[in-house]
């Protein structure tokens, strides 16, 4: 079939995902795609700190409520109990998930409605212990597609676009997280509840600490911190960071009378590196920090004396 063909075979299964705060304003806006009846699959980044989703297809918009969230693995699915519309067939994975396969993706970039573009499948990526593999696409996954799915030529499913996870990951090409991934989503969610109970139980029954003390944050508990526009701090004084949604930072002090300000990323151990861009000399300079958390404040950013 035609790329328009595919189009419009495919789009009534995607779906455009907003989170709303307590008055119904945005804080974000992403994709999201039909993979069951009432279902809808999207990232956990999406609607993070959202008070209310809202999901909207053909001019329609349908209220929503978080079902289940595998947050390692950054999928969220949401209960749509009014929605009518067609699910994405998934694809077989083993069998169609081919380096330099035709993909095309489907989502909404910000502010806009479900847009196409189209690709290859650049390679297969060790997902670590999210299993996997992920899959990886040679066209990128811009803010507002994150949710959205990539289907083969027939129009199947064969995953879910993350722009958070492509940005961290790999700078030009696109993360995506395969279609077998979504039918373990309630079972994960429900483990991953379970173990942070107990967790929480089990600070509970110890005295706890007369400081608070930090522990060293994992790579995906760091890009979530980033993605919600988490307290930063970094040096000695404490000076706060500021990120958006989609890994941009500023520091509110100058450097020859420049703005402190640039793009970061997050390696696989868990060190997040600032890069600035000094606009005069076309310049980089690039620090990378490990990143401690404590029960209460900031997250503080300590310089580390080697580059990863």
């Amino acid at each position: 079939m035609t790329p328009a063909e595919l189009f419009e075979k495919v789009s009534p299964s995607v779906m455009v995902v907003r989170g709303l705060s307590e008055n119904e304003s945005p804080i974000r806006q992403g994709s999201g795609v039909i993979t069951g009846s009432k279902t809808v699959i999207t990232n956990c980044h999406v609607i993070a700190r959202a008070k209310m989703v809202q999901v909207r297809q053909g001019g329609i918009s349908y209220q929503a409520q978080l079902e289940h969230a595998d947050i390692e693995r950054d999928l969220c699915q949401l209960s749509v109990p009014d929605l009518k519309a067609p699910l994405a067939s998934v694809a077989v994975p083993s069998q169609d998930a081919k380096v330099g396969l035709r993909i095309f993706t489907i989502g909404a970039p910000s502010g806009r409605e479900l847009t196409m573009s189209d690709g290859l499948l650049y390679g297969l990526q060790s997902a670590g212990d999210k299993g996997g593999p992920q899959i990886e696409i040679s066209t990128p996954i811009p803010p507002g597609v994150s949710g959205g799915g990539v289907f083969d030529e027939r129009g199947k499913l064969l995953g879910i676009a993350s722009a958070l996870t492509a940005k961290i990951h790999v700078r030009g090409n696109g993360l995506v997280s395969p279609a077998i991934w979504i039918a373990e989503v309630p079972q994960r969610a429900k483990q991953q509840k379970a173990n942070a109970e107990e967790i929480q139980s089990h600070q509970k029954s110890i005295a706890p600490p007369s400081t608070p003390v930090a522990r060293k944050m994992g790579a995906e508990e760091l890009r979530l911190q980033i993605a919600n526009a988490g307290p930063f701090t970094v040096g000695e004084k404490g000076r706060p960071v500021q990120f958006d949604s989609n890994g941009w930072w500023s520091i509110d002090a100058n450097v020859n009378g420049l703005p402190r300000r640039g793009y970061s990323s997050v390696t696989a151990d868990g060190w997040l590196c600032l890069t600035q861009t000094f606009p005069h000399t076309g310049e980089q300079f690039s620090g990378c920090y490990d990143a401690e958390h404590t029960a209460t404040g900031p997250v503080a950013l300590t310089e580390r004396k080697a580059k990863p």
